[in-house]
């Protein structure tokens, strides 16, 4: 079984857990005013370390998320990659922005459509971006390192049902 392979489905399979959890949490009725204050549970949406934390939390994932798309796409408009992220155009142009003042992207505008802004990656873009997959891909083998390669076929294939199901629905 090769390991890319796995890991992608758990990536995908993570996704769509997530997603339905979100979804669960959205209609949920507010807690009650006599529950916990703030101060006493951190909520649902608070990435790790807190708000605006960039130890691990949102904020990071979302850089490496842009960053390993425009790696595999040369020049994407903004508008296009705001909506395969899923990200608002403001949220992303924010994030755009700070990318660009740390020398990761370029944005400029279309030749062919000037109302059009393409996102692109620099050298040192290109360079985070393949560190970004390389973690990743360290991270994915140390987490299936106890599995052999007969139970790593078995989750594939588990997975695979899961996935297949989720979309027959």
């Amino acid at each position: 079984m090769d390991n890319t392979e796995l890991i992608h489905l758990l990536r995908r399979a993570a996704g769509l857990s997530r997603e339905g959890m979100e979804e669960g949490l959205r209609d949920m009725p507010p807690p009650p005013p006599e529950g916990p204050g703030p101060e006493e549970s951190p909520g649902f949406g608070s990435p790790p370390g807190g708000p605006g934390s960039h130890g691990g939390g949102q904020p990071r994932r979302d850089r490496e998320r842009v960053l390993s798309l425009l790696d595999e796409t040369e020049g994407i408009s903004q508008q296009k990659l705001a909506l395969i992220l899923g990200i608002r155009p403001q949220s992303l142009s924010e994030l755009l922005g700070k990318l660009e003042r740390d020398g990761l992207i370029l944005r400029e505008k279309n030749p062919e459509d000037r109302r059009e802004t393409l996102v692109s990656l620099t050298a040192e873009g290109r360079a985070r971006a393949a560190w970004f997959e390389a973690e990743r891909a360290r991270a994915g083998e140390a987490f299936l390192a106890p599995l052999s390669e007969e139970e790593r076929e078995t989750l594939a294939e588990l997975l695979r049902r899961l996935l297949e199901g989720r979309f027959e629905e």
